[in-house]
């Protein structure tokens, strides 16, 4: 009986510990009480086109091209092109249906130095969900470069400690969505004046916040109609990162969430750090090393397949990165197995690890905040049965 008790207790507790998610309604504003609620973003252009398209593009002499991450997943980026020399002016498409051609309807003269442009997004995909949004791209002053973010916001109630304060959410990385733990931000009124403080009352999606003697972390779905404040129970364990490879590395900086939600950030190799309990996957690694000739290079992974590491209160953990890196190679034809004369035969490189649990992204080489730095690329050859050159091409990872 007291175990059936106890029991009973328990799913009490825990029931009481995570509260119903509210729904957060959806502003098409770019302000909210005079304060922006937009993130700009910079966009990394390429010379050549990022993804193949579905259809034949002219682009005008000059062109340069980029993915903007929209949406649910990767494959929902949308392919932009931007022609700032145009004759006529300055000319910018992008794929706002996501069919993967760029028709004339999607083909946007940039007179000023702001333009918007609607836009259909996929932000879940199961079942599907597709929202309507508008993106803002803007030119700087001077320089021939562009930005972009999204416009809109989301408002409503987080419980904290058992009471509702006025909270919203800002999408801080221009995806159109709502949940991007460390990116996306939430503003609560804690004070309840009736206004957000900038220094206070602001917080990047994930991170801990206090209330009295608790500790909060808030989490959204992609839509926003899931928010909650989940408190945090106390406990803490450590976490060692170490290395599979013997890498001289001078600088690296992993972020880790954890099944609350929660963001943690180590900047440490071989050196147990303390972490709130719980289990984490790599969300991110940016390792920095230097090369032969001196130049600093700078390796990005991204987490794939969330890949977890339990955590549990007084012990420690010890996770190995990069194990078994490799490169694999995706050929893709326009047959079903084989290319004829003329065809295109796309080929996707990726660097990941023999767990699936980091993806290359990135590899720069020089400064990190210098204009000068180029991008390391994958060289690809192909070659006749005689071992003769019949093409040569680049590509990126990612």
């Amino acid at each position: 009986m007291n175990a059936i008790l106890m029991g009973v207790m328990m799913l009490g507790f825990m029931a009481e510990s995570a509260p119903t998610p509210t729904a957060f309604e959806f502003r098409d504003e770019m302000a909210f009480d005079g304060r922006s609620m937009v993130a700009y973003q910079a966009i990394g252009f390429k010379s050549k086109p990022v993804r193949e398209l579905a259809a034949p593009f002219d682009a005008p002499k000059g062109a340069r091209f980029a993915l903007l991450p929209l949406g649910a997943a990767e494959d929902h980026s949308r392919t932009l092109v931007w022609a700032p020399d145009a004759d006529g002016g300055p000319l910018l498409w992008i794929d706002a249906d996501g069919d993967g051609r760029l028709d004339e309807s999607e083909r946007h003269a940039m007179t000023g130095r702001q333009i918007e442009v609607p836009v259909s997004v996929v932000v879940e995909t199961k079942p599907e969900v597709r929202v309507e949004r508008t993106l803002i791209f803007q030119r700087p002053a001077i320089g021939s470069g562009l930005r972009w973010a999204v416009r809109g916001y989301a408002v409503g109630k987080l419980e904290l400690d058992g009471e509702p304060y006025d909270a919203i959410l800002a999408d801080g990385n221009a995806n159109v969505t709502f949940g991007t733990i460390g990116r996306d931000r939430v503003w609560i009124d804690l004070n309840r004046d009736g206004r957000f403080d900038a220094l206070t009352e602001q917080f990047p999606l994930g991170k801990p916040i206090r209330k009295g003697e608790r500790i909060y972390v808030v989490r959204s779905n992609r839509l926003a109609t899931k928010v909650s404040a989940v408190a945090r129970e106390p406990g803490e364990g450590k976490i060692r990162l170490e290395l599979a490879h013997d890498m001289k590395v001078e600088k690296v900086s992993a972020e880790l969430i954890s099944d609350l939600g929660e963001l943690v950030e180590i900047d440490s190799i071989d050196r147990a750090t303390p972490v709130p309990h719980g289990n984490y996957y790599i969300a991110s690694l940016v390792i920095r090393t230097t090369g032969e000739d001196g130049q600093p290079w700078f390796y990005t992974f991204s987490g794939k397949n969330r890949k977890r590491h339990d955590v549990a209160i007084g012990d420690e953990s010890t996770v190995t990165m990069l194990d078994g890196l490799d490169m694999r190679v995706e050929i893709g034809y326009s047959g079903k197995n084989e290319a004829k004369p003329g065809e295109t035969v796309r080929v996707g490189p990726e660097v990941v690890t023999s767990d699936g649990s980091l993806v290359l992204k990135s590899c720069t080489v020089g400064s990190e905040d210098s204009r000068s730095s180029t991008e390391a690329a994958a060289v690809i050859l192909f070659l006749s049965p005689e071992g003769e050159t019949l093409s040569r091409g680049t590509s990126g990872f990612g």
